[in-house]
């Protein structure tokens, strides 16, 4: 494991030491699949960790925390990447 699928601190420093937890946000580390199958905000480039908190673009295939997104997508309601639309239904 390369990174903290957490926080997504890198381990690079530590390449000789197998750690059980992270240095910096303290998560118990477990056997986690490899580096392709986590998946990476589009926006701040960090993992994302739990699948409710994504939300994901069927056009381009662009991955966000929905944090990092939401308020662009309130005022766009676009991806902020390849700017596709998205439809929401109106509340009235």
């Amino acid at each position: 494991m390369n990174f903290c699928p957490y926080c997504g601190v890198s381990f690079s420093k530590y390449k000789s030491i197998r750690l059980n937890y992270c240095p910096k946000c303290g998560e118990k580390l477990t056997a986690l699949s490899s580096i392709q199958d986590q998946v990476q905000c589009g926006i701040c480039h960090q993992y994302i960790v739990f699948e409710r908190n994504r939300i994901s673009c069927s056009y381009c295939g662009n991955h966000f925390h929905y944090s990092c997104v939401g308020r662009w997508l309130m005022e766009h309601n676009a991806c902020p990447i390849c700017q596709n639309v998205y439809v929401f239904p109106r509340v009235s």
